[in-house]
């Protein structure tokens, strides 16, 4: 593996996923296999310091605004640090330069399982660790969902004593 830092979370995923410990199914295994076989592959480079970046800001920025978890930081578990990796990780070699392989994600969430808490952390590592000018827009087949995602970003942006002032 090229350029791998001393610990991955994808690779302790796949890893976990691969004996047994962690279920998942058949599609998210073949996925996480192909990813192993690229970071062997000399048209891609692993790198994960710019996921690893916002895999910190999110448990040391972000804090939940919803009860039970009120007030708490967002500690990321293996899948989400997993997911961050995968998509922030692997570049491809274009025009002379390094460049992100993956600026989209298809991300499959049961409903009633923090997907807007994490659209929100996600949001805010976007903004504070991503490219200056970066845009956030906050999308949804209504308002009212939409508004639940902007006002969380809001929520922790004003939890954190180093982002409200922003």
């Amino acid at each position: 593996m090229n350029n791998v830092l001393a610990h991955s979370w994808l690779i302790e995923y796949y890893n976990k996923c691969k004996s047994g410990e962690i279920i998942i199914g058949k599609e998210l295994m073949t996925q996480l296999e192909m990813l192993m076989e690229d970071m062997n592959n000399p048209i891609f480079k692993f790198d994960p310091t710019e996921a690893h970046k916002r895999i910190n800001f999110i448990e040391k920025e972000c804090k939940h605004s919803i009860s039970p978890y009120a007030g708490k930081p967002f500690i990321l578990e293996i899948h989400q640090k997993a997911l961050r990796e995968a998509t922030y990780g692997f570049y491809m070699w274009i025009e002379e330069k390094w460049i992100r392989r993956f600026t989209e994600v298809t991300y499959l969430v049961a409903r009633k399982n923090g997907k807007s808490t994490e659209a929100a952390a996600d949001a805010n590592a976007e903004f504070f660790c991503g490219n200056v000018g970066t845009n956030i827009l906050c999308a949804s087949n209504d308002y009212d969902q939409a508004a639940i995602v902007f006002d969380e970003i809001n929520n922790m942006r004003e939890e954190s004593p180093k982002l409200e002032k922003v």
